[in-house]
């Protein structure tokens, strides 16, 4: 049956509704009447030419009110306010006819009994037709949602969510002079309001219990954050205090990305959990960016990778003369090359590998290369520990090739991409990356090239990150496999990582170890849980011992001191190098082990070469 009443036409529907109002008003009048009268009264000539202005009366005013607009199966406060109005306007309309007609009709009291019960008898028979539709009718799932924010943004989103009939807006949240009031018939809470409502009011007092009687628990399915012009501070504030709620949320994206300040439902994004890991923007310094890479000819080695493709990126933007991209797999080359198209910068894409230092050294000639950036290594953890000669080969052979072709290019500048895993490295990544550092500081003084390294931590999202691991993970209904419930690790995001390395390059004089400011450090197990929380899905989170090589927590810093320079997020540590002669002599060996092939003396070898590496 209900399905039926639901596949008809919009205007078949309006003119049974509109019948039924008027059937109900008119029985709701006759009732009056007679609850006046004590007794079920005849309808005489009197009664009922006080009976024959209702239909026209409902009909008309009803319409005007927007009753007919409402959508009987979504009873909601709004609804009840236009009610209100409508039913109220009938008989303030039919009591000022009666006043003007000579004989007294009926009781002039009737019109507050008329009021009182046509109110009691449409409330609930709306509400129950309501559910009846809702439990009825299976396909019409109805989620209800909360807006925070009742700025313009959160106005629009109202009526976008409305027209989609998928959605119910139960109420707005925001800190403003809209508290306490109604917009389009919702509340509006204040954060803890909203939170006291939600999880439901301790009963301690006789307010208490007032206030619970008024305000039963909020049913919500989903959050909407409606603040486009909200700094990244403020988000991730209103995204921790909506993450305790479990429920998925969803962001209206920065504003200068709508269109003539308009929004649209696909423009809606899920929260990322760089919203909820907040870290102050990068300041940019817009001088250092400027001397940097402005009408320079650059190339990044490792180009298609996380931080390299983000690079290429940064250093688009600053408009250099000439970016080489310089990469050994082809499809991210192929990649990184698309994006970049929307710049107005020359590029060119070169497929090829660090370790051949002819091939290198030639490009860095041809194309008059300034400043190269060295990006490309091998990175992730176990797998380095299971191809420790690979990661030799590209991460201390691979580096050294790119420093003979700089050196012997005479470029001005060549800056290593480093880890905080270099610091006291406990694998073999970390040893290997902890010896690039050192031949960039040897070579240092071997010509007109100044060699520095930059130095930092996790990077959200990129290749090999635990961020990307976790997605999969929960997207397959889990668990989330953590290492140990007390590991650390320090992180920033993509972009921010880029602007500070370039920044940093600027600060270069050679011989350098720049280390980024990356905040405080965050426990593994706290991300998994704000992920889960993100997805509003309940994902279990399974502790499954520290891999081979894997430390509780990361460093920095070796000697745990540092220089600040003139970027505040930019810290310059001067750490021991070796001499030429000690270097030599440990590349020679290093050249002899990839020969032998024995992973005992290549481990020895780590440790000797003064990498400061301790097996775990």
């Amino acid at each position: 049956m209900s399905s039926k009443l639901l596949n008809l036409s919009r205007k078949s529907k309006t003119i049974l509704v509109a019948i039924i109002d008027v059937l109900l008003m008119l029985v709701s009048l006759y009732l009056a009447i007679s609850l006046r009268e004590n007794s079920f009264v005849p309808l005489t000539h009197n009664y009922l030419l006080a009976l024959l202005p209702i239909p026209f009366l409902t009909f008309i005013l009803f319409k005007f009110f927007g009753v007919y607009r409402l959508i009987t199966r979504y009873f909601d406060e709004n609804s009840l306010i236009v009610i209100f109005k409508a039913i109220s306007s009938v008989v303030i309309v039919w009591l000022s006819l009666l006043t003007f007609y000579q004989e007294q009709l009926v009781p002039r009291s009737v019109w507050i009994i008329f009021w009182f019960i046509a109110m009691t008898i449409f409330i609930p028979i709306r509400i129950m037709i309501s559910k009846y539709f809702v439990r009825n009718n299976h396909s019409v799932i109805v989620k209800n949602v909360v807006i925070y924010g009742v700025g313009e943004a959160g106005k629009q989103l109202f009526s976008l969510l409305k027209n989609t009939k998928k959605y119910k807006v139960i109420a707005f949240i925001d800190d403003s002079n809209f508290i306490g009031s109604s917009l389009f018939g919702c509340r509006v809470y204040t954060p803890e309001q909203f939170k006291k409502y939600y999880f439901g009011i301790r009963i301690t007092n006789l307010f208490n219990v007032i206030d619970s009687f008024f305000h039963k628990k909020i049913k919500v399915d989903q959050f909407f954050i409606a603040i486009p012009s909200a700094t990244q501070e403020e988000i991730t504030n209103i995204s921790q205090y909506l993450a305790p709620f479990n429920l998925p949320i969803k962001i209206l994206p920065k504003v200068e990305k709508f269109i003539d300040g308009k929004i649209s439902l696909d423009k809606l994004q899920t929260l990322s959990i760089s919203d909820l890991l907040y870290r102050k923007g990068v300041i940019s310094h817009q001088d250092l960016l400027n001397s940097a890479i402005f009408q320079k000819n650059v190339l990044v080695t490792g180009a298609g990778g996380s931080i390299g493709r983000q690079l290429c990126l940064e250093i688009a933007k600053q408009k250099p003369k000439l970016l080489v991209l310089f990469e050994l797999n082809e499809f991210a080359l192929y990649q990184i090359q698309q994006q970049l198209k929307e710049f107005d910068v020359e590029i060119i894409a070169i497929l090829g590998d660090i370790r051949n230092t002819i091939k290198l050294t030639n490009i860095l000639k041809k194309r008059d290369i300034e400043i190269v950036f060295h990006a490309a290594a091998y990175k992730h953890v176990p797998l380095v520990e299971e191809n420790p000669f690979e990661a030799i080969d590209n991460n201390i052979l691979g580096s050294l090739s790119v420093v003979n072709a700089s050196l012997t290019a005479n470029i001005k500048k060549c800056i290593l991409i480093s880890t905080d895993k270099a610091v006291r490295p406990t694998n073999i990544m970390g040893a290997t990356k902890r010896f690039a550092e050192l031949i960039f500081q040897g070579f240092n003084a071997l010509g007109k090239t100044k060699f520095s390294m930059v130095r930092f931590g996790n990077v959200l999202d990129s290749s090999g990150s635990v961020v990307p691991l976790f997605k999969q993970q929960i997207e397959a209904g889990g668990p989330i496999t953590i290492t140990h419930k007390d590991i650390t690790r320090y992180f920033m995001t993509i972009p921010e990582a880029a602007e500070l390395v370039i920044q940093a390059s600027a600060l270069a004089i050679g011989g350098e170890v720049f280390v980024l400011d990356m905040g405080e450090s965050v426990k593994i197990i706290d991300l998994a849980k704000k992920m889960i929380l993100l997805s509003g899905k309940d994902i279990e989170i399974k502790e499954i011992g520290l891999r081979e090589g894997e430390k509780l927590y990361e460093e920095l810093l070796i000697d745990g001191s540092g220089e600040k320079t003139q970027h505040p997020k930019i810290t310059k540590a001067k750490e021991k190098s070796l001499s030429m002669s000690e270097l030599e002599n440990f590349i020679k060996q290093y050249q002899e082990c990839m020969k032998d092939r024995n992973i005992k003396q290549l481990k020895q070898l780590l440790i000797n070469s003064q990498t400061g590496y301790n097996e775990r």
